[in-house]
């Protein structure tokens, strides 16, 4: 049963629906002003209406198919696309007066591209500068660098501040992504990626 439904889907309709409509010419043609057409004329129009029929029914569905092509071609580069999408992973590994540390690691399936880390702080916006932000050219699949700040570099935030880090990076297609570590209401540390998967 579902063989047969399917046989009567799609183009099959279509030129089901033109033979139908042939026929249906050419009868009214025969039939509402007979003798006017000897048999050969009425064949030749049936044939040219046939003929554009036809053509119609073929542009219908050479449409169709370059339509399906092209959603497959669009549907097979998103995936290669998303297959090669870096991930910035930021983890904070050390806080004390006079050092900050946050380790970058790339999770994801394709490589990070300019890649630079930033530690942004209400406390004191003034951190900025050669050592801000932490710069790398790439990270691979799996790799990870260790960014460091120091007190003999700019004034560090306190524990207790509303700093974070944040991370911005492109992939092998030219898309940016961006990675941030910040803390929630209630004291802990969030990870958050944008754009979203």
């Amino acid at each position: 049963m579902r063989a047969r439904r399917r046989l009567w889907t799609g183009d099959w309709v279509i030129g089901a629906s033109l033979l139908i409509a042939v026929g249906g010419i050419v009868a009214l043609v025969i039939f509402t002003v007979p003798g006017t057409l000897s048999v050969g004329e009425t064949a030749q129009a049936s044939v040219v209406i046939g003929l554009v029929l036809v053509t119609v029914f073929y542009a219908v569905s050479t449409h169709r198919m370059a339509k399906a092509t092209g959603e497959q071609a669009d549907a097979s580069r998103k995936a290669e696309v998303n297959s090669a999408r870096p991930i910035i992973k930021l983890a904070l590994r050390q806080h004390t007066k006079s050092d900050l540390f946050c380790f970058a690691t790339n999770i994801g399936p394709g490589p990070a591209l300019n890649v630079e880390v930033w530690l942004r702080s209400e406390e004191v916006p003034d951190c900025k500068g050669s050592h801000n932000p932490i710069r790398e050219t790439a990270l691979g699949i799996g790799e990870q660098t260790k960014c460091g700040w120091h007190a003999n570099d700019f004034s560090l935030p306190s524990p207790s501040s509303g700093f974070h880090f944040v991370a911005t990076y492109a992939d092998t297609f030219g898309r940016d992504f961006e990675s941030r570590l910040e803390r929630n209401s209630n004291g802990d540390w969030i990870l958050q990626y944008s754009p979203p998967d």
